[in-house]
């Protein structure tokens, strides 16, 4: 799977790709019709709106991202959402953000100064940043999708975060600074102590599979 922007990234098989520009809606449609496929009738639609909330959800969280413009955002595929991950990724660019390539290095470190959870990353041989938080969910449902499965048990309310990593990275030789933003479910309190590590090691390996398009073109 692919993102349709300057670089290629390899996404996990058990997300699936929400555009979020036109078409969006017929995509949702689209899920959740596909979420709810097998169903009886009577449980059908109670998942049906289970499953649009959940994505809806995903879609205001990265509308709401400062000064970026998402092109699409990857969710849970609803044909294998018992088994996936609660995870979400947002592709998508920073047009306000004006800082040459050559100045790019010197941005980013910058950038790490003012947040500690910052790390360099690379991006196809480009330097990138990643900085992390968790954000308190309070009274969240942790297995909403799982419920897509089994309607007929309501999982209850739990305690629970949410671990956003945010990748900044500047396309080689253009002054078009990009943004993916990664985000998991994680259980709160110490709970999250060994799953922090676990999936910001997943998201940086998500990320090392960057291909910039033009260098792949060069070398065709």
């Amino acid at each position: 799977m692919t993102c349709p922007t300057p670089y290629s990234l390899v996404v996990p098989s058990h997300l699936t790709a929400l555009p979020m520009g036109q078409g969006r809606a017929e995509a949702l449609d689209r899920l959740a019709r596909e979420a709810v496929a097998g169903l009886p009738r009577d449980s059908a639609a109670p998942a049906r709106h289970r499953y649009r909330a959940r994505i809806e959800s995903l879609v205001a969280q990265a509308t709401a991202l400062p000064g970026a413009v998402i092109d699409t955002l990857y969710v849970p595929a609803p044909s294998l959402a018992v088994s996936t991950l609660p995870m979400s990724l947002a592709c998508g660019r920073l047009p306000l953000l004006e800082v040459a390539p050559a100045d790019a290095t010197t941005f980013l470190v910058g950038l790490s100064h003012a947040d500690p959870t910052s790390r360099p990353v690379d991006a196809d041989g480009v330097a990138a940043l990643r900085t992390h938080v968790l954000v308190s969910l309070a009274e969240v449902i942790t297995h909403e999708v799982c419920a897509i499965a089994k309607p007929s048990e309501d999982p209850q309310p739990t305690e629970a975060q949410q671990l956003r990593a945010t990748y900044v990275v500047c396309e080689p030789d253009r002054p078009a600074w990009h943004l993916l933003v990664t985000s998991m479910t994680v259980p709160s309190g110490d709970g999250a102590a060994p799953v922090v590590p676990a999936a910001l090691e997943l998201f940086d390996a998500m990320i090392s599979t960057l291909r910039w398009s033009a260098k792949e073109a060069a070398l065709a």
